[in-house]
């Protein structure tokens, strides 16, 4: 059995889940909290030494006497042999270094919290101010120690109920803690597992009408896709920064996305099952999620972000995605705590009064973002980490804002015209909520996506709109049935014709209509791509809860 693949059923394979115990721990990088450790100790010592002079300042009145007994030892002082005043000099500064190394916060895991034994509340420390390197030996060390935690057999890195009560956990404001779970079998536990079977990816292809032909396509895509991995691990929407001269390939993106950028270039290894411990791209994924886990940003008892620059909490939903997914995939401990300090930024991040999310925290929501969110919140509770519910009857709130006809299509903001996108969005988003199949506006709503189907325009370029033919192939997908197969076959083999096969953007697509095309570039089109091809097995289908037996018979 191959390193990470849950042994038996993959319920059982986890480990009992307990409820999140409030704490006040602090959520960073592993020099982050080591230099806030420093930091504590040493503004221990100063805050002291100042209180006590303050003390003497203004509760001891001076007396005309004491100035002679002072200036006797002084004198005495400086009557020692220097060699002997050098000497008390270094003793004193030994045993101050060792009283602040001895009483600062020990770090207890690597890029996540202090020890909480020793935790600093988050309003005595703000460390969205500190530095996550302060040298090139930390960043060496830092790295070192994050390849080495990502190469820990999963066996090995597998939690405990003891281990548990140790796990650092933050918790948000406004809504209170996430609480951990165990998920319902053939529902949410499983709901990764059958990417780890290379038999049951290939059978759940056949079954939904995939094509070694649009396996073919997929693998050329994640070849492109490994193929512009930045040094330190990351990516860029900029495809063409970095060494290489592969990156002569046309139509970077615009937008300042790192965060944004790595989770989307991610996902399609995780769609098709590869992790850091199995498949061809072992050592892409480890070094992608290191990049994450040693980069995110703490935010006190909020959590941790991944907000950067343009992407904002569109780039922090995609990477809360990875790290769910990866943990789910491989159930790696190591992965465990950032997934859940992104997640309970997402909770905190909700717009208290309409429900929604934007570009900010707590900002007034649009569609396109929510969708964003709500799949990540959805990934949490397949791993194990369920929100409050008072954050989904919020989002249903949103919803209800912004739909039309009566829910079949949606709006991006409340006050404008339905559009193809968001509906697209909305839509899935309420199959993630709670309509069945044979909800009537669901019906309404597929068949309104149906009649408008894929959008496969062609001119001079590709000028396809590949958001909304990402969101609506998975709506079609989860409802099944005639209306899967005609949009699957128009969907699946636009994209194999469209897909560049010469030059150096061999396996890539580029799609300069849509949302976000021209920000995101080469990268974001090709990851949407190759996404959209691993709908047959990315995701088990919402309405076929027993679909590992179905799909995967015994005989």
């Amino acid at each position: 059995m191959a390193v990470g693949k849950p042994k038996g059923n993959a319920s059982a394979a986890k480990p009992p889940l307990k409820p999140v115990k409030p704490q006040a721990p602090v959520v960073g990088a592993t020099n982050a909290a080591a230099g806030a450790g420093r930091g504590q100790a040493a503004a221990r010592a100063n805050t002291a030494t100042t209180s006590a002079t303050a003390t003497t300042a203004t509760n001891e009145e001076p007396h005309e006497d004491d100035s002679q007994p002072l200036l006797d030892r002084f004198t005495l002082l400086m009557a020692l042999p220097s060699f002997l005043i050098s000497l008390i000099v270094h003793v004193v500064m030994l045993i101050v270094a060792a009283l602040i190394f001895f009483t600062g916060p020990s770090i207890v895991q690597v890029g996540l919290t202090a020890s909480n034994s020793d935790s600093v509340a988050a309003d005595e420390l703000d460390l969205s101010e500190l530095e996550l390197s302060d040298t090139e030996l930390e960043q060496a060390e830092l790295t070192e120690s994050i390849e080495t935690m990502l190469e820990t057999p999963t066996e090995v890195a597998l939690e405990t109920p003891e281990m548990m009560d140790t796990m650092p956990m933050v918790v948000p404001d406004v809504v209170g803690a996430l609480s951990e779970v165990v998920p319902a079998a053939g529902s949410t536990g499983d709901a990764f597992s059958h990417r780890s079977s290379a038999d049951a990816r290939q059978q759940m292809l056949k079954n939904n009408g995939g094509t070694a032909a649009s396996e073919e396509a997929v693998e050329l895509g994640l070849k492109w896709i490994a193929a512009h991995q930045l040094p330190d691990g990351s990516w860029d929407l900029n495809h063409q920064v970095g060494p290489g001269r592969h990156r002569q390939s046309p139509n970077p993106g615009k937008a300042d996305g790192r965060f944004g950028a790595t989770g989307l270039a991610l996902l399609p290894f995780l769609g098709k099952g590869y992790t850091h411990t199995e498949g061809p791209y072992q050592k892409t994924v480890r070094d992608g999620l290191a990049y994450l886990i040693r980069n995110i940003q703490p935010q006190g008892a909020n959590g941790g972000s991944y907000m950067d620059g343009a992407g904002s909490l569109y780039s922090h939903a995609i990477c809360t995605i990875v790290l769910c997914e990866a943990f789910g995939m491989t159930l790696d401990s190591k992965l465990h705590p950032p997934a859940n300090a992104a997640l309970h930024f997402i909770v905190h991040a909700q717009d208290p009064i309409g429900g929604g999310w934007r570009y900010r925290p707590q900002q007034p929501g649009d569609t396109s973002v929510v969708g964003w969110q709500l799949m990540a919140l959805k990934s949490g509770n397949m791993m194990g980490i369920a929100a409050p519910p008072v954050v989904f009857e919020r989002t249903k709130k949103f919803l209800n804002s912004v739909q039309a006809d009566g829910g079949a299509q949606y709006r991006y903001l409340d006050g404008r015209p339905a559009q193809k996108g968001p509906t697209a969005v909305g839509v899935l988003s309420r199959m993630y909520m709670d309509w069945k199949k044979d909800h009537p506006t669901l019906e309404k709503a597929v068949a309104h996506l149906g009649g408008m189907g894929p959008d496969t325009r062609v001119n001079q370029e590709t000028e396809a709109d590949m958001y909304y033919n990402y969101y609506a192939t998975q709506v079609m997908r989860h409802y099944g049935g005639q209306p899967w197969e005609k949009w699957n076959g128009e969907m699946r083999d636009f994209l194999i014709e469209n897909q560049a096969k010469e030059g150096y953007e061999a396996g890539s697509w580029y799609f300069s209509h849509g949302h976000a095309s021209e920000a995101g570039g080469r990268l974001y089109s090709t990851s949407m791509a190759v996404m959209t091809l691993e709908v047959y097995y990315r995701h088990l289908p919402l309405y076929k809860m027993d679909a590992l037996e179905d799909e995967f018979p015994l005989d």
